[in-house]
């Protein structure tokens, strides 16, 4: 028998609340957020091409949705799923509000199906419903505590390959655990005295200070005993014990995992590698985490990872953390596009396999609302990069995952103040860093007009901005007039404001430009041939 999620599978949502209980509020400025990832502004799709496409999103909760509000086209969908009810939060309502702002708001589309994924049944048949209806895009702005070792493996991800092997473009949310994460190996911290008593960087605990009065803090416990299905029922037994600074027990958990599934909610048996306590109205102060190996099974390759989050945003030091190794299911996936934002608290990687994620920075992630009300995050990163992927869709019909990885990876976006460069400040030698808006000053005026839907602004290792432009543009008339001419098969097309040429760059240094460039004058003569 499988645990129903409310006792066994949790999927923390990585927002902060959005109130009130019933919401109307709209996104302002989305010009500014089209700008912020490169869209041109006359550029929008037309109806017909919004119409062709559909958007889940994957989500807890859509408190305040009603269709006869205009806060998403008519043509939306609201998917209750078979298991738990909706969550009260407005969450993913936000999530896609904000994607079909800067599509355009158009009445036409995108097509939204607003899922509910709150717990494991919902999400399994979220799967199962967007392979069906062949959407073309799912967005799901939310990471499971638990459920893979930390590899990009696991039930969760296994769900998620299914939607990706049907073709289907799958946009997560990289989380928001940055600095709130302790990962270690069983046997190299077990007590070599009782071995029974974890020992992290050599001590019998982990300290964390919570900073405000009345916080509800989540700490999660999970070790690498996850198989693709979720019937897997492990043997290795680990608990979670929280202390406070008098060193009294504030909570605890102790299920016992014996490879047996529960037979019921009141059992003290878990069929998964997952310890969890709830610490509701927590006072300030400064607490302490003990694990404790119940089970001596263990074996050299079997990690841990100890995760904590606090419902108020910033409430929560946790100076024991490790260093990256921050990414949970789903984002953890190989093929998923992993988006996070440029604050300290969205996860950062690499996996545990060394894989780099996130694959995409949006170093701005504020969106600000009509009631006053703002949202950031990866969540809201996510939502934005989902709607540039509506865009790029629309532009390439046949787009496939892996496409979308190989056009989009290794992508930082970050500011451009007036009158300076800002945002991610001096890259370092190699480093392409592609900027999520230009101020007008910045953008030569030769350009304006020219520059086709999808171009990328990119800070240049050597201190100047490079445009990109996607596609082939080396057919389009404008450039066949400058001259400008292909000296490779995979060659693409680059402008230098630095040096007013345009260039002709091969794809192979489309992430890693080094100088000297391939340049050609206005006019069309090259001055230098070094491909």
């Amino acid at each position: 028998m499988y645990l129903k999620p409310a006792r066994c599978i949790v999927v923390l949502s990585l927002y902060f609340f959005f109130g009130p209980s019933v919401w109307s509020a709209d996104v302002l400025q989305p010009e500014d957020l089209r700008k912020r990832l490169g869209i041109v502004e006359d550029k929008l799709p037309s109806d017909k091409a919004l119409a062709r496409i559909s958007v889940a999103i994957l989500d807890n909760g859509f408190q305040g949705y009603d269709a006869g509000k205009g806060l998403l086209p008519e043509s939306t969908e609201l998917i209750r799923g078979p298991g738990n009810d909706f969550a009260p939060t407005a969450h993913g309502l936000k999530m896609a509000q904000i994607i079909w702002a800067v599509t355009g708001k158009k009445s036409a589309g995108p097509k939204f199906y607003l899922v509910n994924t709150n717990g494991f049944t919902n999400f399994k048949a979220a799967v199962d419903f967007v392979i069906e209806k062949k959407v073309d895009i799912v967005l799901y702005s939310q990471v499971w505590e638990f459920g893979g070792n930390y590899d990009g493996k696991g039930f969760i991800n296994a769900e998620v390959s299914r939607a990706i092997d049907a073709d289907i473009l799958w946009v997560n949310a990289a989380g928001d655990f940055g600095g709130n994460v302790y990962n270690g190996s069983v046997l190299t911290d077990l007590s070599s005295s009782d071995k029974t008593t974890l020992k992290p960087r050599g001590r019998t605990s982990l300290k964390f200070v919570n900073k405000f009065d009345e916080n509800n803090v989540t700490l999660t416990l999970s070790w690498s005993d996850f198989k693709d299905s979720k019937d897997h029922s492990t043997v290795k037994d680990l608990d979670l014990l929280v202390f406070d600074s008098e060193k009294k027990q504030v909570g605890a958990s102790q299920l016992r995992q014996i490879g047996e599934a529960p037979p019921n909610e009141e059992s003290d048996l878990s069929s998964h590698a997952r310890e969890q306590v709830v610490l509701k109205n927590l006072e300030r102060g400064v607490y302490y985490v003990r694990i404790v190996a119940k089970s001596q099974n263990f074996k050299s390759k079997d990690k841990y990872r100890l995760a904590i989050y606090g419902n108020k945003p910033g409430s929560i030091t946790f100076s024991d953390h490790s260093d990256g190794q921050e990414i949970f299911p789903p984002a953890d996936h190989p093929e998923v596009l992993t988006v996070g934002d440029g604050d300290e608290t969205t996860s950062k990687g690499p996996t545990a396999d060394g894989r780099k994620k996130p694959d995409v920075i949006i170093q701005d992630s504020k969106v600000s609302f009509s009631n006053g009300s703002g949202a950031t995050g990866s969540s809201t990163v996510a939502a934005l990069m989902a709607a540039k992927v509506v865009f790029l869709k629309i532009k390439d019909p046949d787009l496939t995952q892996a496409k979308l990885l190989q056009q989009e990876r290794g992508t930082t976006f970050a500011s451009i103040q007036t009158g300076g460069i800002g945002g991610t400040g001096t890259p370092q030698p190699g480093e392409l860093v592609q900027l999520i808006s230009a101020d007008p000053l910045l953008i030569p005026p030769d350009l304006i007009g020219l520059i086709p839907l999808g171009s990328q602004p990119f800070f240049h290792p050597n201190g100047h901005l490079v445009i990109v432009v996607p596609g082939d543009p080396f057919a389009m008339p404008w450039v066949r007039r400058l001259g400008v001419q292909r000296l490779n098969e995979d060659d693409f097309l680059a402008y230098s404001t630095w040096t007013k040429t345009w260039s002709a760059v091969p794809a192979k240094f489309r992430h890693v430009i080094r100088p000297p460039l391939v340049e050609f004058t206005p006019a069309g003569e090259p001055i230098a041939s070094q491909n």
